[in-house]
């Protein structure tokens, strides 16, 4: 599901307040911009990022900026 799916998806559950809706958007516009920004926390270290990505889209990695370990880079969970 893309970022803007999961938005609509989000703006049209009718169950939801006006708050839920509110902090459901503000989370996911936050797992996005962490996806773009590689700011995930480093398996070795902890280090928060931003990271060093390697651009490859078949099989992305990042290089840590702290400790200079390379790990997967994780699936954006929307």
């Amino acid at each position: 599901m893309s970022p803007d799916q999961a938005a609509l998806r989000i703006m049209l559950d009718g169950r939801l307040t006006a708050a839920q809706r509110q902090a459901k958007l503000t989370r996911l516009a936050r797992a996005v911009s962490d996806a773009v920004e590689c700011r995930v926390s480093c398996p070795d270290c902890g280090h928060r990022g931003p990271h060093e990505s390697n651009g490859d889209r078949r099989e992305p990695m990042l290089c840590c900026t702290e400790c200079g370990a390379h790990f997967d880079e994780p699936e954006v969970r929307l």
